[in-house]
C-alpha cells in the first residue's frame, strides 16, 4: 500500500506542478509541503495542523481526502505499537460485558468533550487564519475605481474601472479587461448588467448613447499606451452632454468654416474648428528661440530635435497630433488661420491636437488639449 507522502507527490507530479507553485496556490508553507510528501509528520506542532494541511493539499491535488486521511491514520497506528507484555497478558477484568460497553460509551463521550471539541475549535481557528491570510493577500492587488463627473484623463491598468452615475439608480461602469501593445478591451456595465464588450485602438475614440439618450453623450479615447513598464494606458472619458460648446444656443456654424478660438476653463481645452466632418489641416510651428521639440503625427510619424530662432516646422494632420515643447513661449502654433500660444516662458508642455465629435452639437471639433 502506498504511503501518504508517496500518493501526494505522485499526484502533484502527474499534474506537472512544482512544490513552489503548490505552496503559492494552497497558502501552505513550502517546508510543510515537503514534510507531508516525506511522511515527516513530526515537523508539525499539532495533530490538527497535520490533518488540516493534508485535507487542503489533497483537495488541491484532486485526491480523495478520506482516503488520504485513512492512509495517515494507518501510518500513525503502525508507529504506535503496544508493549509486548500487554499484548500477551490475559484480561483480568470479570465485569459483565454490558458494564464494559457502558464504560466504553462514557469514554467515547469524554474523549469527544475533552479531545475532539478542542481539535474542532483549533481546526476552525486555523481555517479562519488561512482565510484571513488569503484575504490579506488579495488586498495586495486591488483595482482602482474612478468616479467621473464631466471628464477624467487617467492611467488605467487591468481591472481598473471608471464609474459614470446618471442618478442614484442608474450607474455605468467601464472595466478594463485586457491590455495589449496597441489596444484595450473594455466591458461596459449598466448597474451589474453587462451591456457591451468593445476594443479601443490607440488614438481612436468610441462614442456611446448612455442612459437611453437619443444622441451620443459619452466618449472614450485611448491617448497613450505602454506606460509604467507596459502595464498602464492613458485613457480619456468624457461626458458630451455637459461639455461647453463654442457656439451660442441656436447659432448655426458654416460648414468647414473656422470659428473664433473658444477656451473651456473646466476642461483646459481650446476649440479651434467646428465642421460637419473632419478635414485635413496644416499645422505650422514657428520658433522664436532655442527649444527642444518632439511630435507624433496620426499615431505614425514621430521625430524630435532642437529648433532655434527662425526655424519652421510644418505637417498636414488627418486625425491627431501630439506635441512636446521644452520652452513653450519660444514656439507659436498656427492651424489654418488660427494662431495659438502654447504656453509661458520656460514652461514644458505636452498637448494633443485632434478631432473630436461633439454629441451635443452633432459637429466635429478640432481641439487642443493639455496632456500634462
Amino acid at each position: 500500500m502506498k504511503k501518504v507522502g508517496e500518493s501526494l507527490k505522485e499526484a502533484r507530479e502527474k499534474l506537472g506542478i512544482d512544490l513552489e507553485t503548490a505552496a503559492a496556490e494552497t497558502n501552505i508553507s513550502l517546508r510543510y509541503l515537503q514534510a507531508l510528501e516525506a511522511d515527516n509528520f513530526e515537523a508539525f506542532n499539532s495533530e490538527t495542523y497535520v490533518q488540516l494541511f493534508l485535507k487542503n493539499y489533497a483537495d488541491f491535488l484532486s485526491l480523495d481526502t478520506n482516503r488520504i486521511l485513512a492512509l495517515y491514520r494507518n501510518h500513525k497506528l503502525g508507529e504506535e505499537q503496544a508493549p509486548m507484555d500487554l499484548l500477551m497478558e490475559k484480561p483480568k477484568s470479570k465485569l459483565p460485558i454490558i458494564i464494559l460497553m457502558f464504560l466504553a460509551a462514557l469514554t467515547l463521550v469524554a474523549s469527544f468533550i475533552f479531545v475532539a471539541l478542542p481539535q474542532i475549535a483549533e481546526r476552525n481557528r486555523v481555517r479562519a487564519q488561512l482565510e484571513e491570510e488569503r484575504r490579506q493577500n488579495a488586498l495586495l492587488v486591488t483595482k482602482q475605481s474612478f468616479i467621473l463627473e464631466n471628464f477624467i484623463d487617467e492611467l488605467l491598468s487591468v481591472d481598473d474601472e471608471v464609474i459614470v452615475s446618471f442618478s442614484e439608480d442608474v450607474t455605468y461602469r467601464f472595466v478594463l479587461m485586457r491590455y495589449s501593445s496597441s489596444s484595450l478591451l473594455f466591458e461596459l456595465y449598466r448597474n451589474d448588467t453587462l451591456l457591451d464588450t468593445f476594443q479601443l485602438q490607440l488614438g481612436n475614440e468610441r462614442f456611446f448613447s448612455l442612459n437611453s439618450a437619443d444622441r451620443a453623450n459619452f466618449m472614450v479615447s485611448l491617448l497613450d499606451i505602454g506606460l509604467q513598464n507596459n502595464t498602464a494606458a492613458r485613457v480619456r472619458f468624457e461626458r458630451l452632454d455637459v461639455a461647453a460648446v463654442s457656439s451660442l444656443p441656436g447659432e448655426v456654424m458654416p460648414v468647414n468654416s473656422a470659428v473664433n478660438l473658444a477656451i473651456n476653463p473646466s476642461l483646459g481645452r481650446q476649440t479651434i474648428l467646428s465642421v460637419v466632418s473632419p478635414i485635413q489641416v496644416d499645422v505650422v510651428i514657428t520658433f522664436r528661440g532655442y527649444s527642444y521639440f518632439r511630435f507624433r503625427l496620426d499615431n505614425n510619424e514621430q521625430n524630435e530635435r532642437f529648433f532655434q530662432n527662425g526655424d519652421r516646422f510644418q505637417r498636414t494632420m488627418r486625425n491627431n497630433m501630439r506635441l512636446w515643447v521644452s520652452d513653450a513661449e519660444q514656439a507659436s502654433l498656427r492651424v489654418g488661420f488660427n494662431e495659438l500660444s502654447l504656453g509661458r516662458a520656460g514652461e514644458i508642455v505636452v498637448k494633443d491636437l485632434r478631432w473630436l465629435f461633439n454629441g451635443y452639437t452633432r459637429m466635429w471639433e478640432l481641439v487642443l488639449d493639455n496632456v500634462v
